[in-house]
């Protein structure tokens, strides 16, 4: 019982009408206070029986009546109260042993006595405490016979038997009580120790969670200004580019418009132009993505006709896939009806898409089909961009979306761009309540699938999308999506 008394410091700090005093103090304090009434039963009975001096009968009433209640206030006033009982058990059992002396070691009153001290010392203080109190006690009618002398009286009167026996059973019972309300006491210590232990455990998770989230969140910040910091670093390069050829031909212009012919002035211009449409892109490409984060990306939904979107976009395009030598398939169902959706949204991704399929495919194919399927009981639309080129490997596909970034880093030194192209046609297909699919092999060529509901966005996907923070371009390509899962081929199939 002692080692558990530390267990109760939890209960006794949440129970403010027991922290007052220490749970050792007030046990013993019941303990002594019982064994020490009955104590003085048992002598005043045998005192009866003779003539006893006034001082003893005095002495009976302090040691049986006063001194448990005296105790008691110097323990609970103590700074160490658990070390003075243990003092104050030792100086009990030394006392009783003095008693023992003067009450002639009378067999019904040593045996009763005895029984109910030690039984209080061992269930409060354990065997270290029983030896030293036996000890004690001793050493107390050790000092009695040596001062008052020892006259042997083992008989006891009837009265004082029975009163010595009535006392042993109270004691045992009164003494049980008293270590089944510890018990409960310590159980309810236990509980609420438990309790915390578990709260603190709960709170060392969730500071685990909290801080490993920030440390994700700070190495994704530092990515993305790696990203942005090389996104500056291409596209001064990108905007110098078609800035030069424009300043250089105007001047050459200038300089040489007098002796030059309509045809050589006319093949300049349309290199000036061409430069200025290529830079105008550029600036259109990163406003439409400041827009987009700014959550300032507005939609115009009107009903569009799929084969004739598809044409237009088709007699656009084919000059730039033709580049490289490749041929261009379209195959688009002439009757397959109209879509909500942002007609110049649309094609401007599709035109983004075949631009990527033309940049990366030589002397191949690449072509554009449509066609309609059915996704969870509705009718969705698939505009499906597929090429014959260099594809792409798992590790280019963890970027493709990335805003700011390309595919590799000899992507931009071959090809250029900004990195923009692909994260601007997500957030489009988002905002239209669809998405985009992608399948591709090192070597063999990518199909991008932009698959979009047929009635048209509902309002709340296209506020979400249209939102910087909703859309997490960082991500590795293999998620779920809000729509599905965009799958990856692995290199040998």
């Amino acid at each position: 019982m002692t080692g558990s008394f530390a267990m109760t410091d939890a209960y006794m700090a949440s129970h403010p009408e027991h922290a007052r005093v220490h749970p050792l103090v007030s046990l013993v304090y019941r303990v002594r206070a019982t064994a020490m009434l009955l104590f003085t039963a048992i002598a005043a009975s045998r005192f009866l029986e003779t003539r006893t001096s006034p001082w003893i009968w005095a002495l009976l009433v302090f040691y049986g009546i006063v001194w448990p209640h005296l105790d008691y206030q110097l323990a609970k006033r103590a700074k160490a109260p658990r070390e003075m009982e243990h003092r104050h058990l030792l100086v009990d059992a030394g006392a009783i042993g003095a008693w023992i002396g003067l009450l002639g070691a009378s067999y019904w009153p040593t045996m009763s006595t005895v029984t109910a001290v030690l039984m209080g010392i061992t269930g409060v203080g354990g065997l270290a405490l029983l030896w030293r109190a036996v000890i004690a006690g001793m050493v107390g009618f050790g000092l009695y016979v040596g001062i008052a002398g020892f006259t042997f009286h083992p008989d006891s009167s009837p009265l004082t038997m029975y009163i010595c026996i009535v006392n042993v059973i109270l004691f045992t019972i009164l003494f049980a009580l008293f270590s089944f309300k510890q018990s409960r006491r310590l159980i309810a210590a236990r509980k609420l120790s438990d309790q915390q232990g578990q709260a603190i455990s709960d709170a060392m998770h969730a500071l685990s969670a909290a801080r490993d989230a920030a440390e994700e969140a700070q190495q994704r910040a530092q990515a993305a200004n790696r990203a942005k910091s090389m996104f500056l670093a291409n596209m001064s390069h990108e905007l110098r580019t078609p800035l030069n050829a424009i300043i250089g031909y105007s001047e050459l212009l200038q300089e040489d418009a007098a002796d030059m012919s309509a045809e050589e002035i006319g093949a300049d211009l349309r290199k000036v132009t061409g430069a200025g449409k290529h830079l105008l892109s550029l600036i259109n490409d990163v406003l439409d993505f400041s827009k987009i984060e700014a959550g300032r990306m507005d939609l115009v939904l009107e009903p569009v006709d799929v084969y004739a979107l598809v044409r237009e976009v088709e007699g656009t395009a084919a000059k730039l896939v033709a580049q490289h030598g490749n041929k261009f398939e379209v195959d688009v169902p002439a009757g397959i009806g109209t879509i909500t959706a942002d007609p110049g949204k649309v094609r401007q991704v599709l035109l983004n898409l075949l631009s990527n399929a033309a940049k990366f495919t030589k002397q191949g194919t690449v072509s554009l089909s449509a066609a309609l399927f059915d996704k969870d009981g509705e009718e969705w639309i698939a505009l499906n961009v597929r090429d014959t080129g260099i594809g792409l490997t798992r590790e280019q596909f963890g970027r493709l979306f990335q805003a700011f970034a390309q595919a590799d880093a000899t992507t931009q030194r071959d090809h250029g761009g900004t990195g923009l192209g692909l994260a601007l046609c997500r957030r489009f297909c988002l905002m239209m309540g669809g998405d985009i699919q992608v399948q591709s092999k090192p070597g063999a060529g990518s199909e991008f699938s932009v698959q979009l509901p047929v009635r048209g966005p509902a309002v709340e996907a296209a506020t979400a999308a249209s939102s910087g923070d909703a859309v997490d371009d960082a991500a590795p390509i293999s998620f779920h999506t809000s729509i599905y899962r965009i799958p990856v081929t692995d290199d040998a199939s």
